[in-house]
């Protein structure tokens, strides 16, 4: 199987460092949480008949643990470690985990499938996800979205399988290799670039997500967009505005309640703080860019307006654009809103900070 795009896997197009990282993530994603990752090196090399491992360095535990923490490029880099201790070292995990190797000592399919879960449950566990996170709301371009919408892969802990599945057949590249080295090494950065994680936070966060409705937009969409939000905020001074673009009726907003939709599920006390304008630009001032805060805050404010019968009757804005949204996905967060909530502390977060 092979995808010509940067969102696929072809061994034709790779370098030798890039096959070498590609087997080393696949095979730290499943040492980690496994039986194996408490055992030395030495240990697995001698079950698996491979000549002889003595550790690189003596500040190195001899733990499979203490290695996969480090991606391929952190591994090359230790003291010790060459390439051909390197491609050794990858040959023992390999080995020790063949899959009827797997299925002989765990004893069924079903043992070695709850291994992986397991695994999977770890990496969620450790950051303070949720694993049923829309895949469609996160901060992939439109050929890895339609890539994952083919293979029916619709949250996070869906998409963590097919790359678990994909890594058995084939070498990634593109953005299948980053998210397997994501997930393989508990990368936050590279969380962060796909989903809306917060470093040195827990939990995703609706700024971020919100933020990652502007970036699905095409250039043109967003340049029409902006164009059409200054039309609004100069509305006193310039009599003419540019009309609504399509993508803000059809697109942008539906996202944005998508977004509300979803988080306010997750933290009822979330969408009723929304009503805060001060809490709301206090928040948005985590992603750093003011205009994109400042955008994103009208588009709020619009899009809770639609569910919110004294916003829509009171607000000129909703008046004169004339939004038509899906009258289930009003009612669904317009009854977030109605919904009294527990008191309970959080930000804009599905998690705790």
């Amino acid at each position: 199987m092979s995808l010509h795009n940067d969102n696929g896997f072809s061994k034709a197009t790779l370098t030798e460092d890039e096959l070498l990282a590609g087997r080393w993530d696949a095979l730290c994603y499943k040492i980690q949480g496994s039986p194996y990752e408490s055992l030395s090196v030495s240990a697995l090399a001698k079950n698996t008949s491979i000549r002889n491992w003595s550790r690189p360095n003596k500040s190195i535990d001899d733990s499979a643990a203490s290695y996969v923490q480090y991606s391929f490029e952190e591994l090359c880099l230790l003291a010790g470690m060459d390439k051909r201790r390197v491609r050794t070292l990858l040959t023992i995990f390999e080995e020790t985990l063949r899959f009827e190797d797997q299925v002989e000592e765990m004893g069924s399919m079903e043992a070695v499938n709850e291994m992986a879960t397991q695994q999977r449950m770890r990496f969620v566990d450790q950051f303070g996800l949720h694993y049923d996170y829309p895949i469609a709301l996160s901060n992939f371009d439109a050929d890895s979205l339609a890539l994952f919408s083919a293979e029916e892969v619709r949250t996070l802990v869906d998409l963590m399988d097919f790359i678990d599945r994909l890594a058995d057949r084939a070498v990634l590249s593109g953005n299948l290799k980053k998210l397997q080295s994501i997930f393989a090494h508990g990368d936050e950065a590279g969380l962060s670039t796909f989903f809306p994680f917060r470093q040195g936070y827990r939990g995703f966060h609706l700024p971020e997500a919100l933020s990652f409705c502007l970036n699905r937009l095409t250039s043109s969409q967003r340049s029409q967009i902006d164009a059409f939000y200054v039309s609004q905020r100069k509305r006193k001074l310039f009599s003419a505005r540019k009309p609504c673009p399509p993508a803000f009726n059809e697109r942008l907003i539906p996202e944005i309640l998508l977004c509300l939709e979803y988080f306010g599920k997750k933290q009822e006390r979330l969408i009723h703080r929304l009503d805060d304008a001060a809490y709301v630009c206090r928040e948005l001032m985590f992603l750093e860019d003011p205009d994109r805060e400042n955008l994103l805050q009208w588009c709020l404010h619009l899009a809770l307006g639609l569910c919110n019968t004294k916003y829509r009757s009171a607000d000129n804005d909703l008046a004169e654009i004339g939004l038509i949204q899906d009258p289930g996905l009003i009612r669904s967060v317009a009854s977030l809103l109605n919904h009294s909530p527990r008191l309970s502390a959080g930000g804009l977060t599905t998690g705790s900070t």
